[in-house]
């Protein structure tokens, strides 16, 4: 693919990421202006945040909208965008992956959904899988409609951290539950995520 066309498709899923978010987030007082994606071939997360947005939705964002996309190498970029001295305390990698006529995905610590958006237990067929560097990620996918709700778990050779891996649009949607819940904290209120590392995807 020419690297005009790459890039137009990456911006595609950033800006796409970008009106999910300042829909979500609306009602609370988030504009654009808040939310915005960043420009091609510029350094660190792709979505911009505004300090408002950031408290109530405290995520650094990559995207990658690509046919292959190596998911280890795509998470250690998004970890390190994480951990620039610049990012702002108690924020979460959020990677957001897709391809060309797919939904796009979400991918965030397992111990994250444990601590902080975790709506419903996993079932027995929902185990972890222990993910190498050749996977077929699509595939994974394409099995966990049937057998997860489209849910399922990433955990490279049993080190370090272990993934939940789910469609964007449930993301989107579980991690601003806490907003539409009784007026819920708006602009302006900080919305804490830290919590204790338990189990990941529910496996001690």
């Amino acid at each position: 693919m020419r690297p005009k066309c790459a890039k137009a498709k990456g911006r595609r899923l950033q800006q796409f990421v970008r009106d999910a978010v300042i829909g979500a987030l609306e009602h609370c007082g988030i504009t654009s202006e808040d939310v915005r994606s960043t420009t091609m071939g510029m350094g660190g997360e792709d979505i911009q945040l505004s300090s408002a947005a950031a408290k109530l939705w405290p995520y650094v964002v990559e995207c990658k909208n690509v046919e292959k996309i190596n998911i280890w190498a795509a998470l250690r970029q998004n970890a390190h965008h994480h951990h620039r001295p610049q990012q702002r305390p108690g924020t979460e990698p959020l990677l957001v992956f897709s391809r060309n006529r797919r939904q796009p995905m979400a991918c965030v610590r397992a111990n994250h959904w444990d601590t902080r958006l975790r709506a419903e237990p996993f079932g027995p067929s929902e185990a972890m899988l222990q993910a190498h560097n050749r996977l077929n990620l699509w595939r994974l996918v394409d099995e966990s409609v049937t057998t997860s709700n489209g849910m399922f778990c990433l955990h490279k050779d049993g080190v370090g951290d272990a993934y939940v891996v789910l469609p964007f649009d449930r993301f989107i949607h579980l991690s601003t539950a806490h907003l539409r819940k009784d007026g819920g904290p708006c602009r302006g209120e900080t919305v804490p995520i830290a919590g204790p590392n338990v189990g990941a995807c529910g496996l001690e």
